[in-house]
């Protein structure tokens, strides 16, 4: 969905469209936060829409989030009254080239009690309950202090 596309504002209290309290989940984009609290563009019925978030779900950060693609689901099933149920993760396929994924702050890879994150600064954190480097030819460590235990 582009943020690019003339959305409307609704008044608050003439949301309640024909058939719109079937509204169910829609598609939405957070395209600004304003104390703290996200506005989303969505679409329904063909038209374009633009709010500031009733409730969320999930807590979201303006500096992290801004441009996350997110569920959106209605209180009353009214369209003046979105609730961010989440944001979407999509998987990403590495191409041919291979893949790039760049960030100001930081980058942080989850996956159950194992971690990695990189930051802004040059610092790089491994963690894990067990960590394993191997390699089929030499395996090096350099750095300007090496600690082991």
């Amino acid at each position: 969905m582009s943020t690019d596309i003339a959305a409307t504002n609704i008044p608050t209290g003439t949301s309640m469209f024909a058939g719109a309290s079937d509204i169910g989940i829609v598609l939405g984009k957070v395209v600004s936060f304003e104390a703290d609290s996200p506005t989303v563009l969505f679409e329904y019925n063909g038209e374009h829409f633009c709010q500031p978030a009733f409730a969320t779900l999930q807590p979201l950060r303006a500096e992290s989030d801004l441009g996350a693609d997110v569920c959106v689901g209605f209180s009353e099933g009214k369209l003046d009254r979105p609730i961010v149920i989440g944001k979407i993760h999509r998987s990403v396929t590495a191409a041919a080239g291979g893949v790039t994924v760049s960030s100001e702050r930081e980058i942080i890879l989850r996956c159950g009690k194992a971690c990695i994150q990189l930051k802004s600064d040059g610092t790089v954190s491994i963690r894990g309950t067990n960590v394993a480097s191997r390699a089929s030819h030499t395996n090096r460590i350099r750095g300007g202090n090496i600690q082991i235990n």
